[in-house]
């Protein structure tokens, strides 16, 4: 499980991985069930998240998939 930390207004981008056939239907990732997200702790305006997704996906926090996406 991959925990992040999220304040108010803070985003999580799911997406692809690098090495994902890009062809890959959703239907395809759900084979071993459902991707499970998890409140794990909540302090204030500071969540985390715990998140249990098949490995063809990858989490990011938003502010690092911009630097990968420079036009998003």
């Amino acid at each position: 499980m991959l925990i992040l930390s999220r304040r108010i207004g803070e985003k999580i981008m799911i997406d692809l991985a690098d090495d994902a056939d890009p062809n890959l239907l959703a239907r395809g990732l759900f084979t071993d069930g459902p991707l499970e997200i998890r409140i794990t702790h909540v302090r204030g305006a500071q969540v985390k998240v715990g998140l249990v997704v098949d490995q063809r996906l990858k989490i990011l926090r938003a502010e690092l998939w911009r630097r990968k996406v420079p036009d998003a």
